[in-house]
């Protein structure tokens, strides 16, 4: 048995670990260290031989353990994200071989307190609710944001799209202008892009609103976004219900367009849980037509509840080397899942569990241009402590960052974290050359804990931030 101290930001922890029989050894060194009012980075040494992966658990004081995360055999760190601010927290790791193991005793260590100022600045308020934005870069210089405009906060609202302009990269901005509007419809969820032939495209769901019918629509603009063509139906009538969150177009490589839509299937009781597939629409020629590239819907049919919404949904995709797509999407498993494709998309591997926890809200994945670096942005907390649950709030935005495709994720920071009277929600991300623009819904909570407004909220960011 090994004994060893570790001291950190004046908390002394002590260690102890043991070794099982055989080369089945338990991982040693363990350390546990407080990084913020929502995680710890946890990080171990091992010195046997060939293991599968390691398990991290943790538990507070009187619950029973809960897996915190797993990760592949060549890492040694972990961020054990989700936590409440100010609260002890036992964590353990385990040795993972086949249907063996082997777990380091305890180490228990106190979380930091939360953030107590927002990062980012309110820019519009002047609906109910604005949300689910995405930005492009004008040729004359100027960042324009679009994002749906909504009449209530109910995802069933009637809603236009509006842009804002800001002539300063940010620093200020423009009042609000109407993109696109018709009375009785909900036009929301956009993604926005610039092509590689220099138009500027635009998806968007097309819905009825309060009612489980929606289409996902395309424009394209050849004047930087001063006149549209008309819509045009990318997703067919293969479902009633098709859509796709915001900022979810991209060009790939090879010239390629994919949108990720997800479907409402399996629902003959309009009452019932609602399953959601993902789904890759694809285009050859910049975006006058399209076609579904998925053989089958990625789909994860386990779930932890039977209220709500189940399936692989709200999905985020990133390209990395030699044509191989990262897809990871949301699930009602309190499980992050993610699906790969090895052919510009052609073709999808079956949805796995990742093994980074993630609730009932979507994650969004951005490249770091010129590098292989993932910037992975979420709502962190969960309710691990129940397992039959996984609705966790979003009191806090997160981030990470993977360098080896997404196999492991590292640099676990706090975006917002400084109150229980707000959630943060819904990210989108646009990245040039330093500097990361960030957007989001800053949701203004009642006393009773429900939404009261939705307000589109603006942050900049050096992108040295997420790699430090």
């Amino acid at each position: 048995m090994m004994f060893k101290w570790i001291r950190n930001s004046g908390i002394a922890l002590y260690v102890t670990v043991s070794a099982v029989m055989g080369r089945q050894e338990a991982p040693t060194g363990v350390m546990v260290v407080p990084e913020s009012g929502s995680h710890f980075l946890v990080a171990w040494e091992y010195l046997g031989e060939a293991v599968d992966g390691f398990r991290i658990e943790r538990k507070r004081r009187g619950a029973d353990w809960i897996i915190a995360g797993e990760v592949p055999s060549h890492v040694r760190t972990f961020s054990s994200t989700g936590c409440i601010p100010f609260t002890s927290y036992s964590h353990r790791v385990v040795a993972l071989y086949g249907e063996h193991a082997a777990a380091s005793e305890a180490v228990v260590s106190k979380t930091f307190s939360m953030l107590t100022h927002r990062r980012a600045t309110i820019i519009e308020s002047g609906s109910a609710r604005q949300s689910e934005s995405t930005f492009v870069r004008l040729k004359n210089g100027d960042l324009a944001l679009y994002y749906s405009d909504m009449v209530t906060v109910s995802d069933l609202a009637e809603a236009q799209i509006s842009v804002k302009i800001s002539k300063d990269s940010g620093d200020t901005w423009a009042p609000r202008k109407v993109v696109f509007s018709e009375p009785g419809m909900a036009l929301f969820l956009p993604s926005v892009m610039r092509l590689t032939n220099d138009n500027i495209a635009i998806t968007y769901a097309r819905r009825i609103p309060g009612e489980w019918f929606s289409k996902r629509v395309i424009r394209i603009s050849q004047d930087e976004g001063e006149t549209w063509s008309d819509e045009q139906v990318i997703t067919g009538d293969a479902y009633d219900y098709t859509t796709g969150s915001h900022d979810r177009f991209y060009q790939l490589s090879n010239g390629d367009l994919i949108i990720l839509v997800h479907s409402v299937i399996d629902n003959p009781d309009k009452t019932a849980q609602k399953h959601l597939v993902t789904e890759v629409y694809g285009s050859f020629d910049d975006g006058h037509t399209w076609s579904n590239w998925s053989q089958m819907p990625l789909d994860v049919p386990q779930s932890l509840t039977d209220k709500g919404e189940l399936g692989f949904w709200e999905a985020s995709l990133v390209e990395l080397e030699d044509g191989e797509l990262l897809v990871v999407g949301r699930t009602a498993t309190g499980w992050l899942y993610g699906s790969r494709s090895y052919d510009y998309g052609r073709t999808w591997s079956k949805a796995e569990q990742m093994g980074i926890r993630n609730p009932l809200a979507p994650p969004y994945l951005k490249k770091l241009p010129d590098s292989g670096t993932i910037v992975y942005l979420n709502n962190s907390r969960i309710f691990t402590d129940h397992p039959t649950t996984v609705f966790g709030d979003r009191f806090v935005l997160g981030s990470q960052i993977s360098r080896d495709g997404g196999r492991s994720w590292q640099n676990y920071k706090e975006i917002e974290h400084h109150s229980t009277n707000w959630w943060y929600q819904y990210p989108n991300m646009l990245i040039e050359a330093d500097t990361a623009h960030i957007s989001y819904a800053a949701v203004e909570l009642t006393p009773e804990g429900k939404w009261g407004k939705l307000n589109l909220a603006y942050l900049k960011l050096p992108v040295s931030w997420f790699l430090e």
